[in-house]
């Protein structure tokens, strides 16, 4: 079985125990996922995801906790709340926040003079947008949908390609001959 297929399986199973004492109003919903969308643009996608649980804690407590742990004193378990947020941003159209993430991500680096690490983690495109630019430090693509790269693509650093499709199907080997600008490659 295949990490992602893995992966799949193991978010159907979350999906199923999910508390049914958690249901959003469609506002409720409206401004976690309006919350999510600041959180990508000030502080990237990355960022964002790994931030839901605890904005759906503020949300489902009308703010009255900080942090996913603070749930408990209301009744909520804290992994379920946790695993509730995920499954929205799994179940929502999230294409729009995610393109928009990503021209972010990427023209924040270009403020930084393309230095540094450029985190583009749970990228959901195949390939890399138009006129990628070089990244001069590290590039790391974890968790993303990446299925091919550009021949030209130039990493200083280490390009980062864990639980990827692309690192299922090609060797480090080989990925580095394909892409000769790229100084290093972890999988």
């Amino acid at each position: 079985m295949k990490k992602s297929e893995l992966r799949q399986l193991i978010r159907e199973e979350i999906s199923k125990v999910l508390n049914e004492n958690i249901n959003l109003t469609p506002q409720q919903k409206q401004k976690f996922l309006k919350a999510i969308e600041d959180l990508s643009e000030d502080e990237g996608s990355e960022y964002a995801f790994q931030e839901a649980g605890n904005v759906l804690a503020r949300i489902i407590t009308n703010g009255k906790a900080e942090f996913i742990e603070d749930v408990e004193d209301f009744g909520y378990d804290s992994d379920e709340v946790e695993n509730y947020a995920q499954k929205l941003l799994g179940s929502t159209d999230l294409e729009d926040i995610e393109v928009k993430s990503i021209e972010d991500e990427i023209q924040k680096y270009l403020k930084r003079g393309s230095r540094g690490t450029l985190y583009l983690n749970k990228y959901n495109g195949t390939t890399l947008p138009p006129n990628f630019p070089e990244v001069k430090g590290d590039l790391v693509l974890n968790d993303s949908s990446i299925t091919s790269l550009p021949r030209n693509l130039s990493v200083g650093g280490t390009l980062f390609l864990y639980d990827t499709p692309i690192s299922e199907k090609y060797s480090r080997e080989e990925l580095q001959r394909m892409l000769p600008r790229v100084n290093n490659i972890n999988m």
